[in-house]
């Protein structure tokens, strides 16, 4: 656990889309502190994913941005971020248990048991051996939520998150270590034990 008093500092931060050469967010600021969560809401297109990019180096950002008190993308820091996708961005054939374990072995984890034990945790227990083309929309979400908790990272970025159990009881697990989570809700259905809530407003499609 990084020592870090802000997860994430965002001033006056402006994100390319993050599928093109425009805008999607702007004017916009953000502190996350250790222990706390923030839900960031909006319509579609609002810019919610291109925003979760940005903050991990892979749409460019201008203004102020700090992730765990360094750069965006930064090496040093990458390991220490749990990522949960939106869609269904696997590899054809894999199952759940590789996909992990691979995203595991980039946080440093080692042997079966920290993939094991953050599929359990997302709901997926009984899905190891389970390809991903085989998984329904609850069990792909569920298989994200587990690549974001492999090896307890310290801060939880979560795209479209669902209001699940599992989900609460990740960011809530997060908090008490130390750690914080952003989440994005495309629906606005997270309720207050979610995080606080941080509007963006509309802006191009996403």
């Amino acid at each position: 656990m990084g020592d870090d008093a802000q997860l994430l500092h965002l001033v006056d931060v402006a994100v390319l889309h993050h599928r093109g050469p425009e805008p999607a967010v702007v004017d916009f600021n953000l502190s996350l502190g250790a222990g706390e969560s923030i839900v960031v809401t909006g319509d579609e297109g609002s810019g919610k994913t291109s925003l979760i990019y940005g903050l991990l180096g892979l749409a460019q950002t201008t203004g102020e941005v700090r992730v765990l008190g360094a750069a965006p993308g930064s090496p040093r820091t990458r390991p220490r971020i749990g990522f949960a996708p939106q869609g269904r961005p696997y590899p054809p054939g894999s199952t759940c248990g590789e996909i992990v374990g691979l995203v595991g072995t980039v946080r440093g984890t080692q042997g079966d048991g920290p993939a094991n034990d953050a599929l359990s945790r997302a709901g997926l227990a009984d899905d190891v051996e389970t390809e991903v083309d085989d998984l329904d929309v609850e069990q792909n979400r569920r298989l994200a939520l587990a690549c974001a908790l492999v090896g307890d990272p310290d801060l939880l970025l979560i795209d479209d998150a669902w209001a699940s159990p599992e989900t609460l009881a990740a960011v809530e697990s997060a908090r008490a270590a130390g750690g914080g989570a952003l989440l994005t809700s495309a629906h606005d259905d997270l309720d207050e034990r979610f995080g606080r809530r941080l509007a963006l407003p509309a802006a191009t499609d996403e």
